[in-house]
């Protein structure tokens, strides 16, 4: 595989990375699918809390896949949470502005149409994946409502709605609502409060992760949707190292059939 990184100037004036990773055998005559990742930085570098990444270049050698393009869209460091949040909510009492209209803009119209233009992809929904974890992970659920006639696979990964009280995130998506055709694969780790340095869990942490999916994966069934995947790891807590251990079972549900 390899790896480019672009230093691309992005909507509120900063110039972050911009990870491209096209396979080894690379042929510019061929028409490539894209998979799109948020948090761009952990997914193809090491996080810097963690000292772990997605191992994206890893899955993709293993599964043989050679027919996609990975990009890694980086997140605006301490402004993460507003720029993943989909509509300003409250968090610990205090008020978070969503940053998601210039954002989805950005994205939409600015990253997709450049790898779209200087690389061989096809250009239609059927071709395009996006995937995320935590705030990443709820951006991706917004984005299969609200952009369901773009993209045509969703891998979420460690679902963070409850960070967008007071309005329930199924509320939001319901405004939009989900295409059944698409692919959704969601995981949840057991144990995501869990803290690898304290060597503790918070427990109200981990089942709000769990809260959250079970209130997607139940929305999805309310809706007739019966194209999904779920997946939850045993004694696996919020890391890359975890959302490393899975990405292959999302990648194969997402080629497969």
């Amino acid at each position: 595989m390899e790896l480019e990184i672009l230093d691309y100037k992005y909507y509120d004036g900063s110039i972050r990375p911009l990870y491209i990773l096209r396979p080894s055998n690379f042929d510019p005559n061929i028409k490539y699918k894209t998979i799109y990742f948020f948090d761009g930085q952990s997914t193809f570098d090491k996080s810097e809390y963690t000292l772990e990444n997605w191992g994206v270049e890893e899955s993709f050698d293993k599964l043989n896949i050679d027919d996609y393009i990975a990009v890694g869209i980086s997140h605006a460091g301490e402004n993460r949470i507003s720029e993943y949040l989909p509509y300003d909510a409250t968090h610990k009492d205090k008020v978070i502005k969503s940053r998601h209209i210039e954002f989805d803009d950005f994205f939409i119209n600015n990253i997709i149409p450049y790898i779209e233009d200087n690389y061989p992809v096809k250009k239609d929904k059927s071709a395009r994946s996006l995937i995320g974890s935590s705030m990443g992970g709820f951006m991706t659920a917004s984005y299969a409502a609200k952009y369901k006639d773009i993209f045509s696979n969703y891998g979420i990964f460690s679902l963070a709605s409850f960070m967008a009280n007071p309005i329930d995130f199924i509320e939001f998506i319901d405004q939009y609502e989900l295409n059944r055709n698409s692919k959704y694969f969601i995981y949840v780790g057991d144990k995501e409060g869990y803290n690898d340095k304290t060597k503790e869990e918070d427990k109200d942490l981990s089942q709000a992760y769990i809260n959250e999916t079970n209130k997607f994966m139940s929305y999805l069934l309310a809706k007739g949707i019966s194209n999904y995947k779920l997946v939850v790891g045993k004694d696996e807590n919020h890391s890359e190292k975890a959302w490393k251990k899975y990405l292959e079972n999302c990648l194969e549900f997402f080629i497969e059939g």
